[in-house]
């Protein structure tokens, strides 16, 4: 026993000592729910968008052009329909033309951006999630999306593989590492993960807390591959925020080397989760962000895929 928790130590170790030798930054995001662009500046800005929709190149053109990196987060449902599964039509091929459109309109934007494909399988919550369908589905899914990409040559796309913090339920059978479509079609690994404050019956979750569980299993399962939180967030209700954000900038560096983004999920939606809404809170935000350790420019996300771009940020050719 003291053989395999020293061994699961010194691996920890090692990938600390990786990404704290070779990339010792961490990048600032935050997803735009609505058309206005956040004020402040952010390595990452990301949006959400449905299935069926177009590829969104005003929306990703206008992040570029203020030198942030654009994700979005593309999820297979239907507006008209948001229950039902099209995870098993996606994976017969029945929407590959639709793909092949989306991913030759990316292609043709021509920067570089991340995309975030069927987040959060190992929930309850949505329609491709793993109550509903196998992992082996929820894979056979993604990688014929992928291979579409590939094929038409999309090579200025990052492919995200998103995950929820806990699995939700808490089966052998929906751990999120069974849901990993594989390293050679992923580039990175998200983890979404909230403080719900007095939301939930379990009440206030501080940083260490809520990321300690998730982030160990995601270094030891995805090994080669950077980390990022895709959506994490802070209820105003239940405990000091102000305190938990400090903390969280505070903890990132010294106990989770291996997250090299975060996307704050600034906006109001099942409670208050946003910075920008609260003085004090976007205060603490902009104080941490200005420290050496914080980037908020694109290009240094982007050379740890070996990329060099200008300090401007990626460029859109359209």
């Amino acid at each position: 026993m003291l053989a395999a928790l020293w061994g699961v130590g010194s691996y920890l170790l090692s990938r600390r000592a990786f990404y704290e030798s070779h990339y010792p930054f961490c990048m600032t995001g935050a997803f735009e729910r609505d058309v206005n662009l956040r004020r402040g500046n952010f390595a990452i800005r990301a949006i959400f968008i449905a299935w069926l929709d177009p590829f969104p190149a005003d929306r990703v053109q206008e992040i570029a052009a203020v030198g942030s990196l654009p994700m979005i987060t593309w999820e297979p449902y239907l507006k008209d329909n948001r229950d039902r599964s099209i995870l098993p039509d996606i994976a017969d091929g029945k929407y590959d033309e639709m793909v092949q459109t989306f991913a030759v309109a990316a292609k043709a934007y021509g920067a570089p951006l991340l995309l975030r494909w069927g987040h959060e399988p190992n929930g309850n919550w949505y329609s491709w999630s793993g109550v509903r369908n196998s992992p082996e589905l929820y894979i056979a899914a993604y990688r014929r999306m992928h291979g579409i990409f590939r094929v038409v040559g999309a090579d200025n796309i990052k492919f995200v593989f998103s995950v929820n913090h806990e699995d939700v339920p808490a089966h052998p059978n929906n751990r999120f590492e069974l849901f990993y479509p594989g390293s050679e079609v992923v580039d990175l690994v998200g983890i979404d993960a909230y403080n719900w404050g007095d939301m939930k019956p379990w009440g206030w979750k501080e940083p260490k807390k809520l990321l300690y569980a998730p982030y160990r299993r995601a270094v030891r399962a995805f090994p080669g591959k950077p980390l990022m939180l895709s959506e994490i967030g802070c209820c105003s209700s239940g405990g000091d925020k102000l305190r938990w954000v400090r903390d969280f900038f505070v903890a990132l560096p010294s106990d989770f080397p291996a997250v090299k983004a975060f996307v704050w999920f600034d906006t109001r939606k099942e409670c208050d989760w946003s910075l920008s809404n609260d003085a004090g809170v976007n205060a603490v935000y902009e104080e941490f962000a200005r420290k050496r350790y914080f980037s908020h420019l694109a290009a240094d996300f982007l050379a740890i895929f070996g990329e060099t771009h200008d300090q401007n940020g990626p460029t859109a050719k359209n």
